[in-house]
């Protein structure tokens, strides 16, 4: 009986994945929203999956900022090859400056979901990612990332002062990288927003210096508002480190600012590079 239904059930799935099937192909290559929508679950079932994984391999060595480049990158880009699925084309410049004894502090600018790309893609050895406390609660999502050493900020008055006075002991005493946005939010028009002070007052804090990592835009292959999902071309590029010797509490504004009109150059440039050879 059991066999019987078991039966059954296989014999009406695989009728409905045929006839599912083609309709789904029809409407991917067919309509501009359904494409868009169709790609979106796919990347993110991409995510899920690594997410999963990473939970199962990082379990044996729990809270290593390794974990980021050795289980997640790998399962991104070398099992699941999410980049070539989603016909993304990746280019990197100036990974030497990457090559830093000791801690240090990436600033990435901040447009979508798919900065997870770059970040998984190009992180350096030990480097984990800073997020709101709230991803920690995003299902495998935020379990994944707590296993790679991941660093949640309660952004509630008074509570963040303490994670990053814990931030920058730790930073020093494990001797580890940590990849933020100091946008603060997903910028999805052009250029870059006002950076917040976060990473820059932790930079100071911890006598760290601030390596600018530069993701060049993703507006001609991806737009959320206009349903825009193709093939493109994505261009990182590591700047050389800007350190935090000449600058101090009172000056921090102005640290930030360096950084950011050095980071806005090259995105407008490798942007428009990007751009030229997508089309």
């Amino acid at each position: 009986m059991a066999a019987s239904c078991i039966l059954n059930f296989f014999q009406y799935f695989c009728i409905a994945v045929a006839l599912l099937v083609p309709v789904v192909c029809k409407l991917y290559t067919s309509s501009r929203r359904c494409h868009f929508y169709l790609k979106m679950v796919f990347y993110m079932c991409y995510v899920m999956a690594t997410s999963f994984l990473i939970i199962v391999f990082a379990v044996r060595d729990p809270f290593n900022p390794d974990n980021t480049r050795t289980i997640g990158g790998w399962l991104l880009f070398h099992i699941f090859k999410v980049d070539k699925f989603l016909g993304i084309t990746i280019e990197e410049r100036g990974l030497e400056n990457f090559a830093i004894d000791g801690p240090f502090i990436i600033a990435c600018n901040h447009q979508s979901s798919l900065d997870l790309i770059p970040m998984f893609h190009s992180a350096p050895k030990r480097c984990t990612g800073m997020g709101k406390r709230e991803l920690l609660f995003a299902g495998p999502f935020g379990f994944a990332a707590l296993l790679c050493g991941g660093v949640f900020v309660d952004r509630r008055p008074g509570q963040a002062r303490t994670t990053m006075d814990k931030v920058a002991r730790d930073m020093k005493d494990k001797n580890f990288r940590l990849w933020m946005f100091p946008e603060g939010t997903r910028n999805h028009t052009s250029g870059m927003l006002p950076f917040k002070k976060g990473a820059f007052h932790l930079a100071l804090q911890a006598g760290i210096p601030i390596v600018p990592v530069v993701v060049s835009s993703y507006k001609s292959y991806y737009d959320k508002k206009t349903y825009k999902f193709e093939d493109g071309k994505m261009i990182i590029t590591v700047l050389p480190a800007v350190s935090q010797k000449p600058y101090s509490l009172e000056t921090v504004q102005e640290y930030a600012d360096t950084v950011r009109t050095q980071m806005l150059k090259v995105f407008e440039s490798t942007s428009a590079e990007a751009a030229l050879k997508h089309h």
